[in-house]
């Protein structure tokens, strides 16, 4: 027990000052840790999303220009696929914690966890609120180039499309090209042409020809 009371000040300005020193080190590691893995990590990091359904209201007006587009339903038989090694996303009320600053001042001073490996990752990168949940949406991961940002095209094979959905406003020329182009590929997925069931509110697709 101290009963000094400039013991107790000196201890007190003694802890302030091993803080500040955890800050610091603390800011340095996550400036390193950016500078050497995160961010050329995120440079080459390419995600496509995906859906179970082709029937969303919603997910036709966002992407696909007001149901003026089409929506493609690609296969999985093929073991070699790519998109077997797709992950599901999960939908939750609450936010992904993350590893806050009283975690990396343990951490730094011997007294709390490292920062957690694959789990930790995987619940940012595959968790969405659940306001999202209408999506059921599935993410396929890809190491792309660093030194190309942006979007890129991820190759498929022509045989992986199973069906075609035209959305309700999908032009006769964007129908026939695609038929065409499909013919000249040697595939023949199955076709359907979305309506507007008005009873139910939902959509209907019918076979296309």
């Amino acid at each position: 027990m101290i009963n000094d009371p400039d013991c107790r000040l000196y201890l007190i300005s003694h802890i302030d000052e091993m803080v500040d020193e955890s800050l610091q080190e603390m800011a340095k590691y996550e400036k390193f840790m950016n500078e050497t893995r995160y961010m050329p990590m995120l440079r080459q990091s390419r995600v496509l999303c995906k859906s179970e359904v082709p029937d969303s209201h919603l997910m036709w007006s966002h992407y696909s220009d007001f149901h003026k587009g089409v929506v493609l339903e690609l296969g999985t038989s093929d073991p070699d696929s790519a998109w077997n090694g797709s992950r599901q996303v999960l939908y939750s009320d609450r936010s992904v914690i993350g590893f806050d600053n009283t975690r990396w001042i343990d951490y730094f001073c011997s007294v709390g966890p490292p920062p957690p490996g694959d789990s930790f990752a995987d619940a940012h990168l595959l968790t969405k609120h659940n306001d999202w949940a209408y999506e059921k949406e599935w993410r396929t991961f890809w190491k792309g180039d660093a030194d190309v940002p942006g979007i890129m095209d991820i190759p498929y094979e022509p045989h992986e499309i199973d069906a075609v959905y035209f959305g309700i406003r999908c032009s006769k020329q964007i129908r026939s090209d695609l038929m065409n182009k499909a013919a000249q590929s040697g595939i023949k997925p199955r076709y359907f042409s979305a309506t507007f069931d008005e009873y139910r509110h939902s959509l209907v697709f019918e076979p296309y020809e």
